[in-house]
């Protein structure tokens, strides 16, 4: 069953690296899982519902219509001089890319 996580970035209760503990665990064992990190919004991510509600929709529709593939993307990061490389497969069209950073309590 694919899966899609919603994440805040300003969660007052949650931490966003969170996801380390489990997400590797979640996609190897059970099959295709996606995170959406939604900016700007707190714990019950309300100031995006336009953003979230349309990532929702695109991802039900292409279950609902049995597309067995959707965008996905590998990525690899050095600690030594933080450098990030991201592959995205070759049968998805990158239109746009965004680097989002943010600094925590």
């Amino acid at each position: 069953m694919p899966k899609l996580i919603l994440l805040s970035t300003d969660d007052e209760f949650m931490m966003m690296d969170w996801t380390n503990m489990y997400y590797d665990r979640l996609t190897n064992n059970t099959g295709e899982s996606h995170i959406l990190i939604v900016p700007n919004t707190d714990h019950i991510l309300f100031t995006n519902l336009y953003g979230e509600f349309a990532t929702i929709g695109s991802f039900v529709r292409s279950i609902a219509s049995n597309h067995k593939s959707r965008p996905s993307f590998k990525y690899t990061y050095n600690p030594t001089d933080g450098s990030i490389k991201v592959r995205v497969s070759d049968r998805n069209k990158v239109k746009k890319v965004m680097m989002r950073h943010a600094e925590t309590l």
